[in-house]
């Protein structure tokens, strides 16, 4: 992916900020006091976030362009360029770790659970949101024109159930389910779909069942 063509259009977020910021809000008891790192932090917007709301919050991400982006825009420091699936982190080092459309993006998810896990503290969370196979396929083929363009980026979309099994070895799961209709999610389905996208971006997932959200947040508990 283009992140330094992208940082040069000022285009600095990735994925549904604001249903993102909304999901932590709701669940800000389990990341008060805590030490936290947010995997994929790209340009650094949530980690700076978390950090001028107090939080003991640290980034990584695989794209020195983005980790300098970050290190040179925001007043704290705390962003490491590293891959996910080679976390050269100690130990035990972490309360919750965070990843926000980073999954989808991994060819070996599996190697970055155990490093999740490797890093996390017993009983603590790791916190993601990635989205649904089963919707961003056939978004991504409309919009590419292409039926397999969409692989060079998502290689490792997840089913309700697929993420599950990814999980279930170490983690005790739980989907949750978010309102997902912000202006994000409007520009995006209007620019692909037109006004049918806009009638498609009120349409309420948040209350069918959890594996036919579009998008799934999740909270993994390490046992």
């Amino acid at each position: 992916m283009n992140y330094r063509k992208d940082l040069h259009k000022g285009k600095i977020q990735r994925g549904n900020f604001q249903a993102t910021i909304q999901f932590l809000i709701d669940w800000k008891h389990l990341l008060q006091g805590k030490r936290i790192l947010e995997i994929g932090c790209g340009a650094g917007h949530l980690t700076d976030y978390l950090l001028k709301n107090g939080f003991d919050a640290f980034g990584i991400d695989i794209s020195k362009d983005l980790i300098n982006y970050a290190q040179t825009t925001y007043l704290h420091k705390k962003y490491i360029l590293m891959d996910a699936q080679q976390i050269a982190l100690p130990d035990n080092s972490f309360d919750i770790v965070l990843s926000f459309d980073v999954l989808e993006h991994l060819p070996r998810a599996e190697k970055h659970i155990d490093e999740v896990k490797r890093i996390l503290k017993r009983d603590s969370y790791y916190i993601f949101q990635t989205p649904n196979k089963l919707f961003n396929i056939p978004f991504e083929i409309i919009k590419n024109k292409s039926f397999t363009k969409h692989r060079q980026y998502h290689c490792s979309l997840k089913t309700y159930w697929s993420l599950k099994k990814l999980f279930r070895s170490d983690f005790t799961v739980q989907i949750i389910k978010c309102d997902m209709n912000t202006d994000f999610l409007k520009n995006k389905l209007t620019k692909t779909f037109g006004t049918a996208g806009l009638i498609m971006s009120q349409i309420p997932f948040e209350r069918f069942p959890a594996f036919l959200q579009t998008n799934f947040f999740g909270l993994a508990q390490l046992k």
